[in-house]
């Protein structure tokens, strides 16, 4: 599987892995107990989105000589706001039926910051007491983690292509990149553990920096060896950290989330050059691919839907069904009727044409 082909088309076994880790953290927030550690979920999409947006941005280069970042970012707002907006409206009118003025004004506040995408540094301001915000939103840090990054790694990116730097200052950027987090955390770790430093974008971004380097070694055409074996391990790997509560102890500061990063990007190389053959048949099903394929709106609606099943009087086992069957539903119906038009939009956006069309373009024109 070419590089070209994971940048401008959908490669249907990512979307698989986008599908386990869509999984892994909707059964971390329902099953606490059989998945304490399913949150490592966030981490396996940081990787996945690394790699898949770098490739993106590699492959524009290659094909016309530059990167258009305000196209970039258009298609990313197309991509993404949509559906951040509606779940956040819903949030608010949630908050107005039926929390007191001062508990909805602070909605009204989290919200603003939830729509900037620097809701995280809220939470981070808010050290422990981050229960005092509205808890439809709590999840959305990643997503703000996620755009603080993409604001300027489109331009270092670019940077790095222009100036084609030998290959070990390549190296060192990106090893500064994924161990200045990990080494951040172990400074700044306490006893016990602040949860300000789960939601801190400068010590998570090792994640997006893991899936960004695997995507620019493919670029390089630096081979990869043994993925058959490794990529299948660390995605059982994956799958043990999910079943692990590391986070109370601090063991997700220290070593947890750059075992996380590795595995991930492990087996998500393992699955883009197609060297394991079993994570491709695996992470290929058509359910699992569908689940990744709406896996946005999946992890938008999956806590607002958990919020409000927690206040209905059943017991904690049709609880989870529950939460299960509407998140599927309201995300569905999301997808397909409201999120298309835009995501319909974001594809006629499109690229700019290729060298040679530009170049043929050009001649005719003269």
């Amino acid at each position: 599987m070419s590089l070209a082909a994971v940048g401008f088309e959908r490669v249907p076994p990512l979307d698989g892995i986008r599908g386990v880790a869509l999984l892994l953290v909707i059964l971390g927030h329902i099953s606490d107990q059989l998945f304490p550690g399913g949150r490592i979920g966030v981490d396996l999409f940081f990787v996945l989105s690394g790699f898949l947006i770098t490739s993106i941005l590699l492959g524009e280069y290659r094909q016309t000589g530059s990167i258009s970042v305000p196209r970039f970012y258009l298609r990313r707002a197309l991509r993404l706001f949509p559906a951040l907006f509606s779940v956040v409206l819903f949030g608010v009118i949630y908050a107005w039926f039926t929390e007191d003025p001062a508990r909805f004004d602070n909605t009204i506040t989290d919200a603003k910051w939830v729509v900037g995408y620097i809701w995280n540094w809220r939470l981070v301001m808010s050290g422990q007491n981050v229960a005092d915000h509205q808890h439809m939103f709590m999840h959305m840090w990643s997503l703000s983690v996620e755009e603080q990054f993409y604001i300027i790694w489109p331009f270092l990116a670019l940077a790095l292509l222009w100036l084609n730097p030998p290959r070990w200052a390549i190296g060192g950027l990106f090893a500064a990149g994924i161990l200045g987090p990990e080494i951040g955390r172990l400074i700044f770790r306490t006893d016990p553990f602040s949860l300000s430093m789960y939601f801190n974008g400068a010590l998570r971004s090792d994640a997006l920096m893991w899936g960004a380097g695997l995507a620019w070694l493919l670029h390089l055409n630096v081979r990869l060896p043994f993925l058959a074996v490794l990529g299948p391990i660390a995605f059982v790997g994956l799958i043990w950290m999910s079943h692990c509560e590391l986070l109370s102890s601090g063991a997700l500061y220290v070593w947890g989330f750059s075992l996380a990063a590795l595995l991930s990007a492990t087996a998500i190389a393992a699955v883009a050059t197609g060297q394991s053959a079993l994570l491709v048949r695996s992470m290929g099903l058509a359910p699992l691919r569908w689940v990744g394929k709406i896996s946005y709106g999946l992890y938008l609606w999956h806590v607002p839907v958990w919020v409000i099943v927690e206040r209905l009087p059943v017991a904690p086992a049709w609880k989870s069904v529950l939460i299960v069957a509407a998140t599927f539903a309201v995300s569905t119906v999301s997808f397909y009727y409201y999120e298309q038009p835009f995501l319909r939009l974001k594809d006629r956006i499109g690229h700019k044409k290729p060298r040679a069309e530009v170049s043929s373009a050009l001649g005719k024109a003269a």
